[in-house]
């Protein structure tokens, strides 16, 4: 609704265009309030439909009293706005009340008169109804402008349509940017995926290259060091053997670290003798076990005597384990494995009477190519044999921590889940 501003003209001719426009309006409520008693003292006809009121029966009544009860607070911020002498004009969206208990939404705008001696006598309010409008956006948030010389010059329909305008086009750029964000992220994630792969299968390369020479140099020289009848050469031939060995390992672990961190690899679970498997592991290392006095321990619980997992896998994870222990006992010293049901769990124990890992250590232990400083001085490989584990044991659903007391030595240990029903031996 276009109205002058009350300022540009006097206020007699302000009330008469006022009168005029009330008389022929039927789309905008009009309502005169006396400034000393607060009161409507003339109404529209346009309002009156609005609210379901005859007009005697508005007359006399406050604006508070036709403004609904959730919207007194802003509405008397509205209200003192338009008394203010610095503002004299306010625009809210509000609510008011309907005879019959309902309400409408509506745009309200207001202006005070003022007289001659520039104090205020009367406030004008203008009502647009904009419930329809209003029910197309699921809520309208009340608001108030103090700026006539924009508002005046508006349309209530406008300032409605462009609030659900701006909520839309602001959806519409934050989903555009978050297709922008996945798309990008999409590429980055097939470019790492394409380089992973690249990596993996040069690695792969790289490891059948050296792997098939050193094939050769294992079988010829185990073979030496069977028929050599000179000691110092059985002795050199055992070295090459034994150092060869030492190299096919850590090709192995680093093609294992490769493929982990491309993908995870798949489980292939059978149910098998966890003690036939540890015997075999032990007695591969036992020459060197016996070499340095080393001493086992074993203590498997009758109802583990069977366990359902993946058996390559979990012969890694004790194979790295038990090599550890080796590594980092001393001489003469006991390594302790045991293995318990704890719940729907198998739990592995493996201790060494070693050195020891310092606390600010343990927290890193499991981290590729990490290396514990105590131990360098006897440590062989890439420091990628406890990261296998760790993938190995997570690919299981089991965990795996570690304790550790500096000069008396270290714990792994880890879970390997079993279904409820299959926990028991056969």
């Amino acid at each position: 609704m276009k109205m002058p501003s009350p300022e540009r003209i006097g206020t007699a001719d302000y009330c008469s265009q006022i009168v005029k426009i009330m008389q022929h309006n039927t789309l905008v409520g009009i309502t005169i309030v006396d400034q000393k008693m607060h009161q409507i003292i003339r109404v529209n006809q346009a309002l009156c439909k609005m609210l379901g009121y005859r007009k005697k029966e508005l007359l006399g009544k406050t604006m508070f009293d036709i403004t609904h009860p959730d919207d007194m607070e802003i509405s008397y911020k509205h209200a003192m706005k338009i008394w203010d002498d610095e503002h004299c004009y306010s625009k809210i969206i509000k609510r008011y009340s309907k005879k019959d208990g309902g309400f409408i939404w509506a745009e309200s705008e207001g202006f005070l008169l003022k007289d001659n001696a520039d104090n205020g006598i009367l406030s004008v309010t203008f009502i647009k109804d904009i419930t329809k409008e209003t029910t197309l956006s699921s809520s309208t948030p009340l608001s108030i402008s103090s700026n006539p010389a924009s508002s005046s010059q508006e349309n209530p329909d406008i300032d409605v349509n462009k609030l659900l305008s701006d909520e839309i086009n602001k959806r519409k750029l934050i989903y555009n940017q978050l297709m922008v964000s996945y798309e990008n992220e999409k590429k980055l994630r097939k470019r790492i995926q394409t380089e992973m792969k690249s990596r993996l299968e040069f690695t792969r390369i790289v490891v059948h290259d050296l792997k098939t020479p050193l094939t050769s140099i294992i079988s010829s020289s185990g073979v030496l060091s069977n028929i050599a009848a000179d000691g110092k050469y059985k002795a050199l031939a055992s070295n090459i053997y034994e150092s060869t060995m030492n190299l096919n390992i850590r090709l192995d672990e680093l093609l294992d670290m490769a493929q982990c961190e491309v993908r995870d690899p798949k489980l292939n679970k059978s149910r098998f003798n966890i003690k036939e498997m540890l015997e075999h592991i032990i007695s591969i290392q036992q020459e060197i076990c016996n070499t340095n006095h080393i001493v086992f321990n074993i203590v498997i619980a009758p109802e583990v005597t069977f366990i359902i997992a993946d058996e390559d896998r979990l012969k890694q994870i004790l194979d790295n384990l038990i090599d550890n222990a080796i590594k980092y006992s001393a001489d003469s010293g006991i390594i302790s494995i045991n293995i318990s049901h704890d719940q729907n769990n198998v739990l592995f124990s493996i201790s060494d009477s070693g050195i020891g890992i310092e606390p600010g250590e343990i927290k890193n232990i499991f981290k590729p190519y990490y290396r514990v400083e105590n131990r360098q001085r006897k440590l062989q490989g890439l420091g990628l044999g406890l990261s296998i584990v760790r993938t190995y044991v997570k690919l299981h659903g089991g965990r795996i921590w570690v304790e550790s007391e500096c000069g008396k030595g270290t714990t792994f240990l880890f879970t390997i889940p079993q279904p409820p029903s299959k926990a028991t031996p056969a």
